[in-house]
């Protein structure tokens, strides 16, 4: 499971993922979790593309890394499911 850590959520609601952590997660067939202020969301495997609410413009990365998309998914804090 790729696990990200969010500082910030977009419009109170979201949370975005670069897309190479996402894209990561799904070539090895893994979900997301994802922790914001001491709280976490997961996105399964299966919903990691079919659940995005908006993709951004391309971003260059300030540190010399690869380009990103930013993806936005409605943040949904809650128990953790196991063996998914």
């Amino acid at each position: 499971m790729k696990t990200v850590k969010v500082e910030k959520l977009w419009q109170g609601k979201y949370v975005d993922i670069r897309s190479y952590d996402a894209i990561d997660a799904m070539q090895h067939k893994s979900g997301i979790l994802v922790e914001h202020k001491g709280q976490y969301m997961q996105i399964p495997y299966s919903e990691i593309e079919t659940s995005r609410k908006k993709v951004s413009k391309y971003f260059q990365s300030k540190t010399g890394g690869k380009p990103y998309q930013l993806w936005s998914y409605e943040w949904k804090p809650g128990q953790l499911r196991m063996g998914w």
